[in-house]
């Protein structure tokens, strides 16, 4: 055993690490998707119009907020269809902090 680590201790070492890199790597791609709201397309909504419905809550700008949201549902364009769901960047925690402070500021 000796005269293996000897011999191969640059190559365990460097698998090991690989392991643990790659370990690593994949709870990065972990689908994060799930912490976002889920919207629905209207009829002839735009995702311009969407950023702007939704600026007060996120703090982006319009061009920062299609641009995530193209990135999150890869999509190529701004193009949107009527009934397509797509990710829009509002914590759902966010969401329902806020549906909390509404409520509160009803009593």
């Amino acid at each position: 055993m000796l005269l293996l680590w000897k011999k191969y201790s640059y190559a365990i070492i460097l698998l090991v690490l690989s392991f643990i890199l790659g370990f690593f790597m994949i709870l990065q791609l972990e689908d994060h998707s799930k912490d976002y709201e889920h919207i629905t397309v209207s009829e002839g909504q735009t995702l311009w119009e969407i950023a702007d419905m939704y600026k007060i809550k996120n703090g982006m700008s319009h061009t920062e907020f299609i641009k995530w949201v193209q990135d999150e549902n890869g999509l190529g364009s701004t193009d949107i269809k009527e009934g397509q769901s797509i990710v829009i960047p509002i914590k759902i925690k966010d969401k329902v902090e806020n549906v909390q402070q509404l409520a509160s500021d009803a009593k």
